[in-house]
């Protein structure tokens, strides 16, 4: 039998450590009105296994999202992003 899969206590740390070779997508909306959903469905049909997003001011580096994507991702790792200028810092 396969032992459990341990959860890191970080949830938003780097899981699995290992390269994962899915899509893995990033998206930001400002936190004024802005649907997350509707970015999310488009990262869905671009072939996102995993998606990390934000709800948050462009005006702001803090994206704890963003963080948590780039600690996921290994060197070669396919990813998207929901649009132009979403996964600049």
């Amino acid at each position: 039998m396969t032992p459990p899969l341990e959860l890191p206590a970080d949830l938003l740390g780097a899981f699995p450590t290992a390269r994962s070779e899915i899509r893995i997508g990033y998206t930001r909306v400002s936190a004024r009105g802005r649907n997350l959903e509707r970015q999310i469905d488009a990262l869905k049909e671009a072939g996102c296994r995993r998606i990390f997003a934000d709800k948050k001011s462009g005006k702001t580096a803090l994206r704890p999202g963003l963080q948590a994507c780039h600690a996921f991702l290994a060197e070669g790792d396919p990813s998207s992003s929901a649009s132009t200028g979403t996964a600049a810092p």
